[in-house]
């Protein structure tokens, strides 16, 4: 993945409503793979100041649907990922770059990098060879404090794309090239007023209950969910979760402004909005099923 942004700072948790920090060094990036899409990392430090291993932490971004802020108080460079709508996923990490003045340029670059598209390149974290001291245990921001993430926090925006493909057809989360953003954005907006239903209308529980009560649909779908949600009792209530519920109308908002196509996803490039969105699947399972069909008439010959 492309490196956008990168931050030194460590992780914090929340313990009983105060919040903890991680002593570790730690690296905050916020990258774009291969189909545009942004991920939210963070990776602890080695002694060399560099990435070591894979992420502990790799969120996939939707534009608008999260924030990242310094949290206001006297003397404390805390910071914040604030998703408005599912507080339980909210982040917390302390600074470790040295120079306190440079945190609002860090705080912009990272929100740019995570709500809008972004051509690869890097930015900051580089040339500061000390780190902060990590801060002792603050008060936590105005919150519920102990709230235990639903199953659906745990389900993130790729695998949500790569399960939805595989719910109507089978044959998603393949990659393919982004489109041009201009011409996203400009098609989008002549789109918008035909965007047709949300995700969360057309994949609503009742819907899917038939589908999941199938072992074969069970086992499509496990390929692309956390082990502990491989079951068909688990996806059942992802798929009944306000969060869940959520993501699909951003997701579903990402494809009919031009933020996601369908080409980023593997399939045939068709335009904006959630009915192109499936048309595209629908097209991509039909060729499949001819090649497939055309290629046992060969083998019978």
């Amino acid at each position: 993945m492309d490196v956008i942004v990168e931050f030194r700072a460590g992780r914090m948790a929340l313990v009983e409503n105060r919040l903890v920090a991680d002593p570790r060094k730690g690296l905050l990036r916020v990258c774009q793979d291969e189909v545009g899409l942004s991920h939210f990392c963070w990776y602890e430090r080695d002694a060399a100041g560099a990435a070591a291993g894979e992420a502990e932490q790799d969120i996939v971004i939707i534009p608008g649907e999260c924030t990242f802020s310094k949290i206001a108080r006297p003397g404390s460079r805390v910071f914040e990922l604030r998703f408005p709508e599912e507080k339980q996923r909210n982040l917390f990490f302390w600074a470790q770059e040295v120079a306190a003045e440079d945190d609002d340029e860090y705080v912009a670059a990272i929100n740019l990098a995570l709500n809008m598209d972004v051509d690869g390149g890097e930015d900051g974290g580089e040339g500061m060879q000390a780190d902060a001291a990590p801060p002792a245990a603050v008060g936590a921001p105005a919150q519920p404090g102990g709230v235990a993430p639903s199953p659906a926090a745990a389900i993130t925006s790729s695998q949500l794309a790569a399960a939805l493909g595989s719910i109507l057809a089978g044959s998603a989360g393949q990659q393919g090239a982004a489109g041009t953003h201009q011409q996203q954005m400009q098609q989008a907006a002549a789109a918008a007023a035909n965007r047709g239903p949300s995700l969360a209308d057309v994949l609503n529980p009742e819907l899917l209950a038939p589908l999941l009560q199938s072992p074969d649909m069970v086992q499509r779908l496990a390929p692309y969910l956390p082990e502990q949600h491989r079951t068909a009792a688990a996806i059942r209530e992802i798929v009944s979760a306000p969060q869940f519920r959520h993501q699909l109308g951003l997701f579903s908002n990402a494809l009919s402004t031009g933020q996601l196509d369908t080409s980023q996803f593997g399939l045939p490039a068709g335009g904006f909005g959630v009915l192109d969105f499936l048309s595209s699947i629908q097209a991509q399972a039909d060729q499949q099923k001819q090649q497939a069909d055309g290629g046992a008439a060969d083998m019978q010959e």
